[in-house]
Formats: C-alpha cells, structure tokens, sequence
C-alpha cells in the first residue's frame, strides 16, 4: 500500500515548499486562517498576535496577507474546477 506522501494523487493537498526563513509567518498565517472561515480580516491578525504575544513587524503582516491572497486564489481554482466537472441538469435535459 501506498503512503500518503509518496502518492501523487494527493500532491494538491500538500502545502507549497516554504522556505525555512518564512515558516513562522506561514504557520502563523495557518493557525489564523483556520480560525477564521475564509474570512480572515486585520482584526483577526491583530487578535492573534495579542493572544500569542507576538509582535508582528509590517513585512510579516504583508506576508500573511499575501498568504491570505493565495488561500482564497487557490480555493477559488478549486471550486472552479468541481463546478466545471458537473453537467447542470438543464445541460444535461438539453443532451438528450
């Protein structure tokens, strides 16, 4: 049997390769996302960093955003993607 990392059927579902330097940032970005629903907001990134006691610098709250950014990218592509594989019931009344 084959294991979930050496799968590549799975490979969409493995996150992206950060780099070392920018783990904190993606981890925070994680745990804040998850949270969240989707709908991620400055407030919640401020809530964050008062809970955890961290002191976020400007450049790592850009990087959460952009990471943000990608999430919602990457989930707009997904959802695109499985709406397409589905045939409407009117497209498929209109096929017979």
């Amino acid at each position: 049997m084959e294991c979930f990392e050496e799968s590549k059927d799975f490979d969409y579902l493995r996150d992206p390769d950060i780099p070392f330097c920018f783990l904190f940032v993606f981890n925070s970005f994680l745990e804040i996302y998850n949270c969240c629903n989707e709908t991620m907001t400055w407030t919640d990134i401020l809530s964050y960093a008062i809970i955890r006691n961290v002191k976020f610098t400007q450049t790592e709250v850009d990087y959460i955003l952009k990471c943000k950014n990608w999430a919602d990218a990457q989930i707009k592509k997904m959802r695109d993607e499985e709406e397409g594989s589905y045939v409407s019931t009117e497209e498929a009344e209109g096929q017979t």
